[in-house]
């Protein structure tokens, strides 16, 4: 009999500080930039693997208008975690939002303060997203890109997690994008780290094609 597959919630912000270290950068030291150009490469990745025929998530965009006061909003209800998030005022003119940890949010003393959102958390816990400041009209739209729950036609729908099969190889491979943009990564340290990613990327493909231990999901 096979082993269960274990699985865990998906959490962008442990895979991303977790790549940096691979990349010898030290998460503690990461600004807003170095989150939003992270996430700009894991979109990147989920495209390269979608061409490997690798489709374990779906990336899907979804615009929300803001409510007068409100410093939240409920996301979509197949989002496993949001990716990146920009606000509009003026028709075409996008301004990126930067991602918050827990902690960051938790640390501003007054949630309430109207003004124009300059940065966002998503919490797992009640699929909410929480932008700061908070509205300050009911015009303003915050668009987000967010990773997809999948159907599968046989099962329904799937649990907002991942295979921690899928771990090794998500991780090794941001850490070699990431560390293609860092002018302080050595470029003799970029062949180990696209050696890595590829490796990880293997093993785990191979192990998912050699034990049918996923389903692999199509978008329709």
């Amino acid at each position: 009999m096979a082993a269960p597959t274990t699985y865990t919630t998906f959490n962008i912000q442990k895979f991303v500080e977790e790549a940096y270290g691979r990349a010898r950068v030290d998460p503690q030291g990461l600004t807003a930039r170095d989150h939003i150009e992270a996430r700009n490469s894991i979109v990147f990745m989920m495209a390269d693997w979608a061409v490997r025929g690798c489709k374990l998530w779906q990336l899907s965009q979804y615009s929300q208008t803001l409510t007068s006061g409100a410093a939240s909003f409920d996301v979509q209800s197949d989002a496993i975690d949001v990716l990146n998030a920009n606000i509009r005022r003026v028709t075409e003119v996008d301004i990126i939002l930067s991602p918050y940890t827990r902690e960051d949010y938790f640390s501003i003393p007054d949630k309430t303060t109207p003004g124009m959102a300059s940065a966002f958390w998503y919490n797992q816990a009640d699929s909410k997203l929480y932008f700061w400041p908070a509205a300050e009209n009911s015009t303003d739209q915050i668009t987000y890109w967010y990773f997809k729950r999948l159907y599968d036609p046989t099962e329904g729908l799937q649990d907002t997690e991942i295979p921690f099969k899928w771990w090794d190889a998500f991780v090794a491979g941001l850490a070699f994008r990431v560390a293609q943009k860092r002018a302080d990564v050595p470029l003799e340290s970029l062949p180990y780290l696209e050696a890595k990613a590829n490796e990880a990327f293997a093993l785990a493909d191979w192990d998912d094609f050699s034990k049918n231990a996923i389903v692999q999901i199509y978008p329709r």
